[in-house]
């Protein structure tokens, strides 16, 4: 729609799964595929996988009590072979593939098998810490410092350069269309 001159997109997650995370942070990158200007609001929460796609904005305004960052990956392997066996059930994993069936239920979760979803977990956050170091202008290396699984309230975030400002939605919307007028955020120096 050629009337609208920026997007002004609010956030208000605690974040999520990896699946279609990086799409989405691609098409905010892009404006929609418009090059429009984009600002992320932080409403209340722009935590783990929706931090990744706000950071992809040009400019991020937080709510002062919203939570921003979380930057990090997880998943759960249970191990329920013990309780499987207490019950009498005996659990036999047919498979071709080496790694193939990590976390069956009632199969055991042995080292190796923890090692492999270690370094899928491990490859996955480094995607993630690179793409938002790229989306919020900071080497990898600082952002990597950020990237413990902490949040951070809205001064906090704009003083480690997660965010740009502290602001309602009514800011968010102010900043978007002086972006569209041609201004840009000033950004502290990210590393």
């Amino acid at each position: 729609n050629g009337n609208v001159k920026a997007i002004v997109l609010e956030i208000d997650s605690p974040g999520g799964t990896v699946a279609g995370t990086e799409e989405v942070a691609a098409l905010v990158a892009s404006g929609g595929g418009s090059g429009k200007p984009v600002v992320a609001w932080a409403a209340y929460l722009m935590c783990s996988a929706a931090y990744w796609i706000g950071s992809q904005a040009e400019a991020i305004v937080a709510n002062e009590t919203a939570l921003v960052g979380n930057i990090g990956v997880y998943t759960v392997l249970e191990d329920t072979s013990v309780q499987a066996a207490a019950e009498g059930r005996k659990v036999h994993v047919v498979k071709a593939g080496a790694h193939k069936a990590i976390g069956v239920d009632g199969a055991p979760v042995t080292e190796s098998q923890l090692a492999v979803v270690q370094d899928e977990i491990t490859g996955v956050y480094r995607t993630f810490v690179r793409h938002a170091a790229r989306g919020r202008g900071m080497s990898e290396s600082a952002m990597m410092d950020l990237a413990d699984g902490r949040a951070h309230s809205g001064q906090a975030a704009v003083l480690l350069n997660l965010a740009d400002q502290v602001g309602t939605l009514t800011d968010a919307v102010a900043l978007a269309a002086a972006m569209a007028d041609g201004q840009r955020p000033r950004r502290k120096s990210g590393g």
